[in-house]
């Protein structure tokens, strides 16, 4: 019966052993639930950067303001009638 008992405690440690630091254990676990978070906080940022190149597409396929706008800030164009000036400031002297 001791020889019973003596085997029995020692299957429980071994199970125990394995439900925390084998494979799949309580450790694999809590790894994996970190990437998962890391993963989906990713997921966030790309499907909100995602839903903003939508709009911008969107944007630039309805409206004649976005592809203005684009052509004046990107390419520097301007219209016939304006006159466009370049300033350049001296890093120096911002500091």
């Amino acid at each position: 019966m001791r020889l019973l008992n003596i085997c029995l405690a020692l299957f429980l440690v071994y199970v125990a052993y394995l439900g925390v630091w084998g494979k799949n254990g309580w450790f694999d676990y809590q790894q994996m639930r970190d990437k998962v978070e890391q993963i989906k906080a990713e997921n966030a940022k790309l499907t909100a950067q995602n839903h903003s190149l939508k709009a911008e597409i969107k944007d630039l396929k309805d409206g004649i303001n976005a592809l203005e706008e684009r052509a004046r800030f990107d390419r520097e164009m301007v219209r016939s009638d304006e006159v466009f000036y370049r300033i350049i400031e001296d890093e120096k002297k911002i500091r």
